[in-house]
């Protein structure tokens, strides 16, 4: 997987056996620097997402066993990396797309940002939605973002870089004004 942003870009790796590495480095220069992913990246199914911006890489790992687990992670370039957001539904072996989930990670410039969402299901207790049941919605849509000097919430301190929550329209961007 490939991610660039100006004269930067970042790529993942695979080692066999093994743990691979996110590997970042500057078109002009002549030195990389890497993090290595959390659990889910290493032992779980890996990386499935990938962005650079805002001076930090940002990547969003998956596995799980009966229910789908992604964690969101950052690390400043040159850091040490960071969970920024854990959700967990149950769309694998139990085949139920209901919970939360995170994705649609992009980055460019002074910007890291991705979606968080949770999707339910109106039917009855004892009933399941299947991924395209048309009782199956998306509720709790936010996008998160991270832009240098952006307000924080009150997880921004423990965060390699800040992030400021705002509410998407559809799958729109529409961050506040910081």
């Amino acid at each position: 997987m490939l991610a660039a942003d100006g004269n930067r870009a970042a790529v993942t790796t695979h080692i066999k056996p093994g743990c691979g590495r996110i590997v970042v480095w500057n078109a002009s220069g002549t030195r990389s620097t890497w993090v290595k992913p959390g659990i889910l990246g290493c032992g779980g199914d890996g990386v499935t997402q990938l962005a650079i911006g805002a001076g930090s890489v940002a990547w969003i790992e998956q596995g799980g066993g009966n229910n789908l687990e992604m964690i969101v992670m950052a690390a400043k370039l040159g850091g040490t990396r960071k969970q920024i957001e854990f959700a967990t539904n149950g769309d694998r072996a139990g085949a139920d797309p209901t919970g939360a989930w995170v994705g649609h990670l992009i980055g460019g410039g002074s910007l890291l940002a991705y979606n968080s969402w949770t999707q339910i299901c109106d039917k009855p207790a004892d009933q399941e939605c299947g991924e395209n049941d048309p009782l199956l919605r998306v509720t709790s849509q936010n996008s998160s973002e991270s832009r240098p000097g952006a307000v924080g919430s009150s997880r921004a301190a423990q965060l390699p870089i800040r992030w400021r929550r705002s509410v998407a329209a559809g799958w729109q961007w529409r961050p506040r004004a910081p």
